[in-house]
């Protein structure tokens, strides 16, 4: 399992809480569902977003991993090698 494990922004804020959200084949939709997140309550500094690519094969963990930099927020994208 590799995944990209430092933050696209310096955050000085203690993690209050995480949010893990599992991706699958979500190229067509991930980067508006990322987009709608850092415009939501969930973007502020002490939330952490961890993005589950489970496997997909049509660019999903890349283009969440630009959109997550486009907005600087606090997450990260785990990819997992196949379906589970």
């Amino acid at each position: 399992m590799a995944g990209v494990e430092s933050w696209p922004v310096a955050h000085a804020q203690p993690v209050a809480r995480t949010l893990v959200i599992p991706m699958y084949e979500e190229s067509a939709r991930i980067e508006r569902s990322i987009g709608a997140l850092a415009a939501s309550e969930l973007a502020r500094g002490d939330t952490e977003l961890v993005f589950v690519d489970d496997g997909s094969d049509d660019g999903t963990a890349d283009l969440a991993e630009k959109a997550i930099g486009d907005h600087q927020l606090r997450a990260r994208v785990i990819r997992l090698g196949a379906n589970h």
